[in-house]
Parts: structure tokens; sequence; C-alpha cells
């Protein structure tokens, strides 16, 4: 999934990812970018708890 995300901004596409190996609180900053617009594009993994 990081690939993926990492070839996308090479791109100028404005994506991330959240997955369970991030803490809480980058999760929660992920989501705040898709709130804002930031992110445009967002892969989830499997397993992932609520971001909120």
């Amino acid at each position: 999934m990081k690939d993926q995300v990492d070839q996308l901004l090479a791109n100028g596409v404005a994506a991330a990812c959240i997955n369970s190996t991030q803490t809480r609180e980058q999760q929660q900053e992920v989501m705040a970018g898709c709130r804002t617009g930031q992110i445009r594009l967002l892969y989830i993994g499997p397993g992932t708890p609520d971001a909120g």
C-alpha cells in the first residue's frame, strides 16, 4: 500500500494510507488531511481501527 501511495505522490496525486502499523495520532493526521481536502485518495488497510 505504501508503494502505491508513494507512486501516486510522485505523480502529483494527493494520496495517503491508514493501516494498523500507524499510531492513532498518525491516523488522525491523515483523516484531518482528508477532511480539509489535502488528501484526495485514501487507502485503508484491513483491520485498521477507527481513526476518528
